[in-house]
């Protein structure tokens, strides 16, 4: 019988393997603004955070949908590689909440 993933909403996430813990980072982290332009030292503190075990960071938590996730994400443009920006009001444009500086 499957394990309801739902239990582990909001329970933080730690990868079980070096395997899965490289699919989070690739899922998350390289397409995060915080990661930096060097892909060998990262500058995102909770990357830097999960590698230790007396910090190991808050951010990585289940989902709502009981899936792994970082609250610390933040989406960078493909083209500039710049931060998107969070709509204030919430309005989506061209389908996401977010936009770049450039006008992506």
């Amino acid at each position: 019988m499957g394990t309801n993933i739902l239990q582990w909403a909001g329970k933080p996430y730690r990868p079980s393997s070096g395997c899965e813990g490289i699919d989070f980072q690739n899922r998350w982290c390289c397409g995060c603004a915080s990661y930096g332009p060097n892909l060998e030292l990262p500058s995102c503190e909770v990357l830097r955070n999960s590698f230790a075990d007396t910090e190991y960071p808050t951010e990585w938590v289940y989902s709502e949908s009981g899936k792994p996730t970082c609250t610390a994400f933040r989406p960078k443009c493909p083209v500039c590689n710049a931060a998107f920006e969070l709509l204030g009001d919430g309005v989506r444009v061209s389908g996401a909440p977010w936009r770049c500086n450039h006008g992506g």
